[in-house]
């Protein structure tokens, strides 16, 4: 239960963490860009799960899960308000989080109750148990990525159409530029010493 409630928070801190790097990001591509890369990256959480067997492993999956998933809820929110006319707004945010968890609360249900039926022995493809699920979700999220294509953007600033290097600029490169920001602020020793000799 520790171990529990340790990788739940390290998924939560993740998220809240990377949404000043994913708002930063989505201001120089765009919000339509951003939801195309990492609505490409959530497929492959389940299949992550899928081979994850033991505290690390989950831990990685949990940091990935949260850091993808902290762009994805950021832009899909931006578009949301831009896609809402200003006087039903409130409406409007309030039926779409209505929408979320009551397909939160029935894709819970369903899993469990796929979990209980193929926990019972059967083998699909060469895997039993919750990997089926995994492979399931993996699947219908694999199939569902055609939509993003139609996705329109709301805002009239540029929108970067994804290339071949978007996925490394996004993943890697601007991560590494934002943390390297992020430490020389945060530590900024010449800072510290003028504060301690004053």
């Amino acid at each position: 239960y520790v171990w529990y409630a340790v990788i739940i928070t390290i998924n939560a801190l993740v998220a809240i963490l990377s949404q000043p790097y994913w708002g930063k990001i989505s201001d120089k591509y765009g919000d339509r860009s951003i939801m195309i890369i990492t609505g490409i990256m959530t497929v492959f959480i389940p299949l992550a799960w899928m081979f994850a067997s033991n505290i690390p492993e989950v831990i990685f999956v949990q940091i990935y899960d949260g850091f993808i998933y902290g762009g994805w809820t950021l832009v899909v929110f931006n578009f949301l308000i831009g896609a809402c006319p200003q006087e039903k707004r409130c409406s409007y945010v309030a039926n779409h989080a209505f929408f979320v968890g009551l397909a939160a609360v029935l894709g819970t249900l369903a899993g469990g109750f796929l979990a209980e039926y193929f926990g019972a022995g059967i083998l699909v493809l060469g895997f039993t148990g919750l990997s089926i699920i995994f492979l399931l979700s993996f699947l219908v999220r694999l199939g569902s990525l055609p939509l993003l294509h139609h996705v329109q953007s709301n805002y009239t600033k540029t929108e970067h159409e994804p290339d071949e290097r978007f996925a490394f600029k996004v993943l890697v490169v601007e991560p590494t530029r934002f943390m390297t920001h992020y430490v020389g602020y945060v530590y900024n020793f010449d800072w510290i010493k003028e504060k301690i000799y004053m």
